[in-house]
């Protein structure tokens, strides 16, 4: 067995096999192609599309920072949704909460009041939460 073989035997993962990364939640799917180069799909991107992810992202997979989560039929479900809180708002009586609808988080109270997707997932003060709608559970939290 090959080194690139042990790899993929040691992430108990084939080549692209498309996988979550857990603080990542629901929102892209990543994959490790047979040349070792992470690939990432945006969820909320209508062009279902694969890119390259930067070159540190691998040795994080391979030295547990960053931890795979393999995708079950049940996380493909359509009623899985996707909510943001910003953690500021906790000091207020009610706290918004931000759906993912499309590429933004939108208040589910007011429409109006929207976050780009990109904003929201590298802003610390969010906490982003998957919900399987089926079974009433959260089923991830990034935080």
């Amino acid at each position: 067995m090959n080194q690139i073989e042990q790899i993929f035997k040691m992430l108990k993962i084939e080549h692209n096999e498309e996988f979550r990364i857990k603080s990542m939640g629901d929102i892209a799917n990543y994959r490790i192609t047979k040349s070792l180069v992470v690939q990432v799909k945006d969820n909320t991107s209508t062009l279902n599309e694969w890119r390259d992810c930067g070159s540190g992202t691998l040795p994080a997979i391979l030295s547990g920072e960053l931890t795979i989560i393999k995708i079950t039929k049940k996380m493909n479900d359509i009623g899985l949704k996707t909510r943001a809180i910003y953690l500021p708002d906790i000091r207020c009586d009610e706290i918004p909460i931000f759906e993912l609808r499309g590429s933004q988080f939108v208040c589910t109270t007011d429409e109006e009041l929207r976050y780009d997707f990109d904003l929201v997932l590298y802003d610390e003060n969010f906490i982003v939460v998957s919900i399987d709608t089926d079974e009433n559970e959260i089923v991830n939290v990034r935080y």
